[in-house]
C-alpha cells in the first residue's frame, strides 16, 4: 500500500544528491462499504454545445448509484437553471430523473462563471463532486480563465468538493487547469461516442475513491529535499488516490551533512473516506554509503517518464506542429508503452487537431499518473474499478 523507494541500494562515496519515491497504491473498493455520493452534473446547453448525449450519459449513469446517492443537475447559457434540486437515487426518483434531465432547454451564450458558482453554492453543506460538460469556450461572465481558476479555487479551499470536467469537441486549458486546481478527472471528447466512456471514468474514480486531501512530509538531519524542479520542499500535496491507483511521489535527496548513515523520516497524511478515519502513517527509512550501487528500476522508470514528459510538455506548447513533431522524433525511450504513445503520436502528422488532441492527454496521463482517454486506447494508468464502470456505462 505505501512503499518506500531510494534510488541506489547503497549510496556512492561520491554521491551528493540521489532520488527517493514513495509509492501509494489503496487496495480494492470491491466489496467496501462506499459511503454514500453526492453528484452534480453541470451542463452547458448554449448554442455552441449539443447536450443530447451529455443528458443521457446521464441517464445511463443512474443504474450505478445506489439509494443513498444523490444528484442534482445544473444547466447553464446566458443565465443558470437548477433543473434538478438535489435528489436521493431511489428507484421511484430514479424514473422521474430520467424525465427531468431530458426535458432541459437549450441555446443562449455561454456563462461558464456563473453555472460554476451556482454549482458550489449547491454544494457548501456537503462533500460533492461537480462534474462539467463544456466545449470549454465561455463568452459571457468572467472570461479570463486564469482567474477564473483561482477564484474557484480559492473558493473551494477547505472542503471536499472536487470538480471534473469533460471538454467537448475544442480543447480546453482552463478547463483541464481547473480540474488540476480541484483535485479532479479532466477528459477531452473528440466524438459524442466517448462521451459516456468518460461519464463512467468519472463515476468510477467518485465511487472508488480511498484516500482524500493526502500529503507526504518530510525529514532528515542530514539530507535537504527538493522537487524535480530544485524547489525545497518539506511536504508535497498529493490530493486523492483512487483504489488500486498508482502514485510514485518523487522528490530529491542531497546531502547536507556527511554521514555513513542518512535517516529519512516521512509521514503521510490525509483522510479514508471509506473507513471515515484519519489517515496518518509515520515512517523511516535508512541509506547508507557503500559500494553496492544497484539502481531502483522503478525510480529509474519514474524519473525517466517525467523527463518524457518535459519534452511532450515542449511538444503541446511549441508554436507550430512541425516544431512539435521535430520534438517528439527526437525523443526516445526505452519504456515501451511511453515510446509506443510517441510513434502514436506521429503518426497523426496529417491531424494537427487530433495529433494535439492526443499529446495534451498523453502528457497529462503520465505527469499526473491518473488515466484521462476517454477513448478506446487503453492507459497504463486506468485502475480496474475505473474501467469497468466506464465499460458498465457505455454498453448499457
Amino acid at each position: 500500500m505505501f512503499t518506500f523507494h531510494t534510488e541506489y541500494t547503497n549510496l556512492p562515496y561520491n554521491q551528493n544528491d540521489f532520488h527517493s519515491m514513495i509509492t501509494l497504491c489503496p487496495d480494492s473498493v470491491i466489496d467496501k462499504k462506499i459511503p454514500p455520493k453526492s453528484i452534480l452534473y453541470l451542463l452547458d446547453v448554449s448554442g455552441s454545445v449539443e447536450p443530447k448525449l451529455a443528458k443521457q450519459s446521464i441517464v445511463r449513469s443512474l443504474p450505478f448509484l445506489r439509494s443513498e446517492d444523490e444528484i442534482c443537475v445544473i444547466s447553464y447559457s446566458t443565465e443558470t437553471s437548477i433543473d434538478v434540486p438535489w435528489t436521493k437515487c431511489t428507484p421511484v426518483n430514479k424514473e422521474k430523473l430520467v424525465d427531468s434531465v431530458k426535458s432541459i432547454s437549450t441555446g443562449g451564450w455561454s456563462n461558464m462563471s456563473n453555472g460554476i458558482f451556482h454549482a458550489i453554492e449547491q454544494c457548501t453543506d456537503r462533500d460533492a463532486n461537480i462534474v462539467i460538460l463544456s466545449d470549454g469556450e465561455t463568452n459571457s461572465g468572467i472570461t479570463n480563465s486564469e482567474r477564473l481558476v483561482n477564484m474557484v479555487k480559492t473558493t473551494l479551499e477547505g472542503t471536499q468538493t472536487r470538480i471534473h470536467a469533460f471538454a467537448l469537441s475544442s480543447l480546453s486549458d482552463s478547463m483541464r487547469d481547473l480540474t488540476v486546481a480541484c483535485n479532479g478527472t479532466y477528459n477531452y471528447i473528440s466524438s459524442y461516442e466517448e462521451l459516456p466512456v468518460a461519464y463512467g471514468s468519472v463515476l468510477g474514480a467518485v465511487l472508488s475513491t480511498v484516500y482524500q486531501g493526502v500529503s507526504i512530509h518530510l525529514k532528515s538531519d542530514s539530507l535537504m529535499f527538493t522537487d524535480m524542479n530544485n524547489t525545497t520542499i518539506t511536504s508535497h500535496y498529493v490530493g486523492d488516490i483512487y483504489a488500486q491507483e498508482k502514485k510514485d511521489i518523487l522528490f530529491k535527496c542531497h546531502v547536507i551533512q556527511s554521514k555513513q548513515t542518512h535517516v529519512i523520516q516521512y509521514t503521510i497524511k490525509g483522510s479514508n473516506i471509506i473507513s471515515e478515519n484519519p489517515l496518518l502513517i509515520k515512517g523511516e527509512t535508512t541509506i547508507e554509503c557503500g559500494d553496492d550501487n544497484d539502481i531502483s528500476s522503478p525510480v529509474l522508470d519514474r524519473i525517466e517518464e517525467l523527463r518524457v514528459v518535459r519534452e511532450l510538455k515542449r511538444a503541446r506548447t511549441s508554436t507550430s506542429m512541425e516544431k512539435a513533431i521535430q520534438i517528439l522524433s527526437q525523443t526516445h525511450t526505452p519504456l515501451k508503452s511511453l515510446q509506443d504513445d510517441l510513434d502514436m503520436l506521429i503518426g497523426t502528422r496529417d491531424h494537427e487537431f487530433k495529433m494535439r488532441a492526443l499529446l495534451s492527454r498523453i502528457e497529462q496521463e503520465y505527469s499526473e499518473q491518473r488515466d484521462n482517454r476517454s477513448d478506446d486506447l487503453l492507459s497504463d494508468y486506468s485502475t480496474p474499478f475505473r474501467l469497468w464502470t466506464s465499460r458498465a456505462v457505455s454498453h448499457d
